[in-house]
């Protein structure tokens, strides 16, 4: 499991932030029938090594609050969520998540953790996905299906996940004011140190109160090890887990890393200009763009006007 999924499983790991992050997606009754307080995480043992390092997956059991009459909920609500965090959105994502709603149950009943005869839980399959570019593959399974005659399509199978575009919903800009996860989608998408620093500085006030302190130190850790290495890759990450310490690092070091978060802009930008003109780019060609000099930087960029082919950008 890469750095990124560790630490986004740690943070959603806290039920205030997973409560947080429907509050921005969903707006239906039924999540004011889920008891937060009982939110167990299950283990995914079941998903193989090579589907675990393609996916950053997560699942929880949210158990159902009683009816007013007391009668007890029919069942409880299991989330899957997988994680996204590739700048090129996922066409088959919808087939991918049924693959994992069936290990899910196969799981389930394996260790008999669904009653003998009970029906099978209901399940919410979403996708977090923090990339740039907004996200365009198909929410459904059925339009990735060749279409069929009515009579045999209702034989096909059916999965629709939830998408959690955080660039779309910051776009809309119709997110909740004090939202843990409208403050984790904010730092993920800040385009500076001085916007890092306000946001950081919201997120302690949000979570002032006791029993936020491992939430805070989960925050502290995915600042640390990956906000800060990827948009200020040469910077050496503050050896804290506070949040406030972290924040005065911020504040010191915010010339010199402002400086290097602005090329690593450049260099996202020309990465995403040849991938446009190109097709997508070799793996050792994005990190000689990411470890270049503001110079190189600058060469490669004129080049890409009259360049006919990759070699003839990096010419030179």
């Amino acid at each position: 499991m890469n750095r990124h999924d560790a630490c986004y499983r740690r943070l959603f790991s806290d039920p205030r932030l997973l409560r947080d992050l429907l509050a921005c997606a969903v707006q239906d009754p039924w999540i004011d029938t889920l008891n937060w307080i009982g939110l167990q995480p299950v283990p995914a043992e079941y998903i193989s090594d090579d589907l675990r390092r393609r996916c950053g997956d997560a699942v929880w059991r949210i158990p159902q609050k009683p009816a007013a009459d007391g009668t007890p909920p029919a069942t409880d609500l299991y989330i899957l969520i997988l994680l996204e965090f590739q700048s090129q959105p996922v066409r088959i994502m919808a087939l991918r998540l049924l693959t994992y709603a069936g290990l899910l149950y196969e799981s389930l009943l394996q260790h008999r953790l669904i009653p003998t005869g009970a029906p099978l839980p209901l399940l919410l399959p979403i996708v977090l996905y923090s990339g740039h570019r907004r996200w365009r593959a198909p929410t459904e399974l059925s339009a990735l299906l060749t279409p069929a005659d009515p009579a045999l399509a209702r034989y096909q199978p059916q999965l629709r996940y939830l998408l959690i575009d955080e660039g779309a919903l910051l776009q809309a800009g119709a997110l909740p004011d004090r939202n843990l996860a409208t403050l984790l989608f904010r730092m993920e998408h800040a385009q500076g140190i001085d916007e890092l620093r306000e946001i950081v500085h919201t997120l302690l006030d949000a979570t002032i109160d006791p029993g936020f302190e491992e939430l805070r130190r989960a925050f502290t850790l995915w600042l640390r090890h990956v906000l800060l290495a990827r948009v200020v890759p040469s910077a050496s990450p503050p050896e804290t887990t506070d949040l406030q310490e972290f924040n005065m690092t911020l504040a010191e070091k915010a010339i010199t890393w402002t400086e290097q978060w602005e090329q690593q802009g450049q260099a996202h930008l020309l990465e995403h200009q040849l991938a446009h003109r190109f097709g997508p780019l070799p793996a050792h060609l994005i990190e000689q763009l990411h470890s270049a000099s503001a110079t190189q930087l600058e060469a490669w960029a004129l080049n890409v006007i009259d360049a006919a082919t990759l070699d003839e950008v990096f010419r030179g």
